[in-house]
């Protein structure tokens, strides 16, 4: 994907709405599900996968992913399919096919608080 369009899918979240969105996030078992964004800010439906509360390890995307393309996933072929065409970066001069997406989560500090760790001590990126 050549470009995130971070608008475009606040918009989209804010038409789903808050239980729709939780609802998704959930029944596709995506990271910690946490859609309640930035503390005491009730922006989750815009902000909760921008460096916020939805977080996801590399391992739990992988995971995810894969359950994605076998089919394991609540979505339907059309939506793999289009994800598909969407990530694909196409080959590469060292022979690799190469499927991806833009943009990276800052890293947030240890909030021993509210029990959110992120950084060196849960390696990832945010929900993007």
């Amino acid at each position: 994907m050549r470009d995130s369009v971070v608008w475009f899918s606040q918009r989209a979240t804010a038409q789903l709405g808050a239980e729709r969105f939780a609802d998704y996030v959930r029944t596709l078992d995506y990271g910690n599900r946490d859609i309640s964004g930035d503390e005491g800010r009730s922006n989750g439906l815009t902000h909760a996968r921008l460096s916020s509360s939805l977080e996801i390890s590399p391992a739990e995307q992988v995971a995810f992913l894969t359950r994605m393309l076998e089919g394991r996933l609540a979505v339907s072929d059309r939506a793999v399919e289009h994800t598909m065409k969407l990530l694909d970066l196409g080959p590469q001069p060292s022979g690799w096919h190469v499927f991806g997406k833009t943009g990276a989560g800052m890293p947030r500090p240890v909030q021993p608080t509210s029990g959110n760790v992120s950084g060196p001590d849960r390696p990832g990126w945010a929900g993007g």
